[in-house]
């Protein structure tokens, strides 16, 4: 089989179903059990203003902890 083969191959099946042939999305374990959670809504909703503020406090801890080393 040469490169041209399997480059031809490759472009047929992304044209028969439409999508890359690969799983480029390998979620980890974190992030599977945050998408289950979001399925069946057991997550905490919030407004972008209380995003911006948990992310303005995580900067803040990682901050403090860069100073504590």
């Amino acid at each position: 089989m040469t490169v041209s083969d399997v480059v031809r191959m490759f472009m047929t099946r992304i044209a028969r179903d439409r999508t890359l042939p690969l799983d480029l999305f390998q979620p980890n374990p974190e992030t599977l059990q945050t998408i289950e959670d979001a399925e069946i809504g057991r997550v905490e909703r919030t407004s972008l203003e209380g995003l911006r503020a948990m992310i303005r406090e995580d900067r803040s801890e990682a901050r403090k902890s860069e100073k504590r080393t």
